[in-house]
C-alpha cells in the first residue's frame, strides 16, 4: 500500500529536480522554471503510478467528472 506510492514519489522528484535544474539553466528565471516542474510532477506522478499498478480502474471510477473516462482508460490499458 505505501510501497508503490512511494517509488512514485521517489521518480516524479527526481525528474522533477532535474527539469528544475534543466529550465533554470535555460531560462535563468525562478518563477517559470518551478511553474514548470510543478507541472512536470502533476503529469509525471499519476502516470509512473499507474505503470507501477497503484492506480487501478476502480479507484478512479468514483472520481466526479472524469472518473468514468479515466476509468475505461485503465481498463484498456488492462490496469
Amino acid at each position: 500500500m505505501l510501497i508503490r506510492p512511494g517509488i512514485a514519489t521517489v521518480i516524479m522528484s527526481f525528474c522533477v529536480l532535474v527539469m528544475y535544474r534543466v529550465a533554470l539553466q535555460q531560462w535563468g528565471s525562478n518563477t517559470w522554471t518551478i511553474l514548470l516542474a510543478i507541472c512536470a510532477g502533476m503529469v509525471i506522478y499519476p502516470l509512473v503510478l499507474v505503470a507501477l499498478g497503484g492506480i487501478r480502474s476502480g479507484d478512479v471510477r468514483r472520481l466526479p467528472v472524469i472518473g468514468t473516462w479515466a476509468a475505461d482508460l485503465l481498463e484498456r490499458l488492462g490496469r
